[in-house]
């Protein structure tokens, strides 16, 4: 279900790394098509994770794990983002961390390899076929998960909830249309992240997943800082809801 490295030279300019083709469909593509495999999907999907879990996690209680997961990340929203420097935006990121923290230390956390980026996009699919009867609005099996992809923001000890949070909100993205920002501030005031396809899914994951989320985003391209819809919409609305909260 990995990419096969056949050769990498990352230390060439420019960096190099070739890798294995692995079979299926962009699991984005799939529900783009079929919404009505999104349960399907996820079901798949979480199967996976729960094998990772299976063969790589553990409980943890080390707050300096929790240091490392947030401490870079919200680094990165504060250096890119002018309006994360202003007092709105730096009692947001403080809400968030105090938060984090609340929820994450002195109690065990569960730990495990994680994708950091785990959404359906990051997934190749084996498209279940046709109902035997032709029925196109049915199918015959689950789609089945032939790869996974795209682990540049991988952990070896990483928060295992991150991943089935990202699922969930990518998930919320694809199917309704609301962006991660509106998903996490509703998440803040019910208290949890639900979709019918995952279930609850605790705070803290949600927040971990937009975090990972919108950090990865500010990292891999910095016009996203200037990005006054991307703003408006994904980052601004989060801390400004924790502001509003914490205050």
């Amino acid at each position: 279900m990995l990419p096969q490295t056949l050769d990498s030279r990352l230390g060439a300019r420019p960096p190099v790394l070739v890798q294995g083709v692995l079979p299926g469909l962009p699991g984005d593509v799939l529900l783009a098509r079929r919404p009505g495999l999104s349960a399907a999907l996820t079901a798949s999907a979480f199967a996976v994770l729960d094998e990772v879990r299976g063969a790589t996690g553990g409980s943890s209680r080390d707050g300096r794990l929790v240091d490392g997961w947030l401490g870079h990340r919200l680094a990165v929203l504060s250096d890119r983002v002018r309006w994360c420097r202003g007092a709105e935006g730096t009692a947001g990121l403080l809400a968030l961390r105090a938060l984090l923290r609340s929820e994450l230390t002195g109690r065990p956390v569960e730990v495990a390899w994680t994708h950091g980026d785990f959404t359906p996009g990051n997934l190749l699919v084996r498209e279940p076929g046709p109902h035997p009867l032709a029925d196109p609005s049915r199918t015959t099996g689950s789609p089945e998960i032939t790869g996974v992809v795209d682990w540049a923001d991988a952990l070896a000890d990483g928060p295992a909830v991150v991943d089935r949070a990202s699922f969930a909100l990518a998930l919320g993205r694809l199917l309704d249309g609301r962006s991660w920002g509106a998903q996490t501030v509703q998440a803040l005031r019910a208290g949890v992240l639900h979709r019918p396809e995952t279930g609850g899914i605790p705070l803290s994951g949600a927040l971990l997943a937009w975090l990972w989320h919108v950090s990865g985003n500010l990292e891999k391209s910095r016009r996203l800082a200037r990005n006054r819809h991307w703003l408006r919409e994904v980052l601004v609305p989060v801390l400004r809801e924790l502001a509003g909260t914490a205050g």
